[in-house]
């Protein structure tokens, strides 16, 4: 499933020709990490997708209030760190919200970070406007306490905000009002997480250790698996458009304990945030095509 360009070269300036995209296959547009064109052309971007019947995907950032590396507040002043104040999402979900609501069109808002702009989205829905949105698995599970030693494996954007963030968005999940979790899996190599914190580059893996992420989400935030199990395959499915039965399956063990390492992963980024960490959970098979592969772990364990 393709995302095709909101605007041309995602320069937040002009239109991309959004129905030669849809022409070539995409399923929607989107300006990835770019930053969002200005109110005007967001406008005309969102009332050409919406005569096109192509959703939209969107990051709630405005880039200049964004200029931090952490979440503003009282930890980012005892750190030392600029800060990226909760604002900055909650004021671009002003605008986009309320140009969904001029537009009509369908837009999908992709990693929320904060209790404000969670509520945001749930009175938006209530409201009926056509809007859905994910959370980052780890804006789920860490929050700004992560950083005390200025740990760069979680210098993340969006930035793991406050406590109360974190438990905001695990409730909305649990309501419903948030419909997917997002991995947000960015490999880099070992120089992009070396120096001072503030010039690290934000971003980390999780591929391999996704499995063990959301057991352990279903037991912190009282989530039940067949939830989680929607959140991140059923509802990112929808979202994408994706109808029909799903052609593979993940077999998951729950037990197995398991140390991420580089011989056991298949991911060779250098920004995995829990290495050398006993972690429950992995992937013990797959069925895909018809075809079943049983991983090397859960071979040893059944003798076969």
């Amino acid at each position: 499933r393709l995302l095709g360009a909101l605007t041309q070269g995602l320069d937040a300036a002009q239109l991309s020709n959004m129905a030669a995209l849809k022409g070539a296959g995409c399923v929607g547009l989107a300006q990835g990490d770019a930053p969002l064109p200005p109110a005007d052309t967001l406008r005309q971007c969102l009332r050409y997708a919406a005569d096109l019947d192509l959703p939209v995907h969107l990051r709630p950032e405005l880039a200049s209030l964004a200029a931090g590396c952490v979440h503003d507040g009282p930890r980012a002043t005892a750190l030392g760190l600029p800060g990226i104040p909760a604002a900055a999402e909650t004021v671009a979900l002003a605008m986009i919200l309320a140009l969904v609501q001029d537009s009509g069109c369908q837009v999908h808002l992709g990693r929320l970070s904060t209790a404000a702009g969670a509520q945001m989205v749930a009175e938006a829905r209530d409201a009926g406007l056509p809007v859905s949105a994910d959370v980052a698995i780890w804006n789920l599970l860490f929050d700004e306490s992560a950083l005390a030693n200025y740990d760069a494996s979680f210098h993340l954007s969006p930035p793991l905000r406050a406590e109360t963030d974190r438990m905001a968005l695990c409730a909305q999940l649990r309501r419903g009002q948030l419909d997917a979790i997002c991995l947000d899996h960015r490999p880099l190599g070992v120089d992009a997480k070396l120096g001072p914190f503030a010039e690290t580059r934000p971003g980390a893996a999780g591929l391999d250790i996704y499995v063990a992420l959301l057991l352990r989400l279903s037991a912190a935030a009282d989530l039940p698996l067949p939830q989680l199990a929607r959140a991140c395959h059923t509802a990112p499915r929808r979202i994408l458009g994706e109808a029909g039965k799903a052609s593979s399956w993940v077999l998951i063990d729950p037990d197995s304990e398991w140390t991420p390492a580089a011989e056991n992963c298949i991911s060779q980024a250098a920004n995995q945030p829990l290495t050398g960490q006993v972690l429950r959970g992995r992937t013990a098979a797959t069925v895909q095509a018809g075809e079943i592969r049983l991983f090397e772990h859960w071979q040893n364990r059944l003798g076969v």
